[in-house]
């Protein structure tokens, strides 16, 4: 499928209704519905958002979540919030997906009063590294983030954000 600007028809906050859709794409093991059923109630909570990109045939194609809180607190504070869980569908990699969730989720963030987002990418995940450099995001530490009972050596990247530039 070629990319153009237009094949992506909105990104907009995830609803209850969007758990089915997001469990049919990325729900292939337990323990992935476990967490993704977890996160879906965190953001009905109000403890985290969930943006969601859809194409223009209305499929969902990428996705983004927004927390509120971390258990390392260098993530979050009342100024910072942590980027996590940022996926785009296979078919659609490298075509732009994944640049516009980051800065819906930017802007969702700056209009709600975040000076800092921060995220951790697995150290051996070049085109993601890549991907937020070029948005604008700086090492600050390294850590290991555990995931289904395995370690994962993680760079921890930064960015601090340009004052509420919008309204919402």
């Amino acid at each position: 499928m070629k990319w153009v600007e237009t094949d992506l028809e909105n990104i907009r906050l995830a609803t209850w209704a969007d758990l089915e859709l997001m469990l049919a794409w990325r729900g292939s093991s337990i323990s992935m519905q476990d967490a993704i059923t977890n996160e879906f109630l965190h953001h009905q909570l109000g403890l985290c958002q969930i943006l969601l990109a859809f194409s223009k045939e209305n499929e969902l194609i990428g996705t983004v979540q927004l927390r509120h809180e971390h258990a390392d607190p260098d993530f979050c504070n009342e100024k910072s919030a942590y980027v996590q869980a940022l996926k785009v569908r296979n078919d659609v990699l490298r075509q732009g997906v994944a640049t516009r969730l980051m800065n819906s989720l930017e802007q969702y963030a700056n209009n709600r009063g975040i000076e800092r987002l921060t995220l951790m990418v697995e150290s051996d995940n070049e085109p993601a590294f890549g991907l937020y450099q070029k948005l604008g995001f700086c090492t600050f530490k390294t850590a290991f983030w555990m995931w289904d009972g395995k370690e994962f050596p993680t760079i921890c990247l930064e960015k601090h954000l340009t004052k509420n530039v919008t309204k919402s």
